[in-house]
């Protein structure tokens, strides 16, 4: 079992100083999501949305 609280976002510039991405939870989300797929772990489960619950993308 992992569990991360993410709050803000990492802002990411290039060694220039231009804009290259930004690390957020929804990112954090979705890599999470398909990494686990890619590695036979099933499906994740995480507390989110307005209101704090359970989601799971087997609902």
């Amino acid at each position: 079992m992992l569990f991360v609280r993410v709050a803000g976002a990492n802002i990411n510039f290039t060694e220039d100083g231009r804009f290259h991405s930004i690390l957020d939870a929804a990112i954090l989300r979705n890599l999470t999501e398909t990494l686990a797929v890619e590695q036979g772990l099933g499906t994740v489960d995480y507390i989110g949305g307005g209101v704090a619950r359970l989601m799971s993308e087997k609902q």
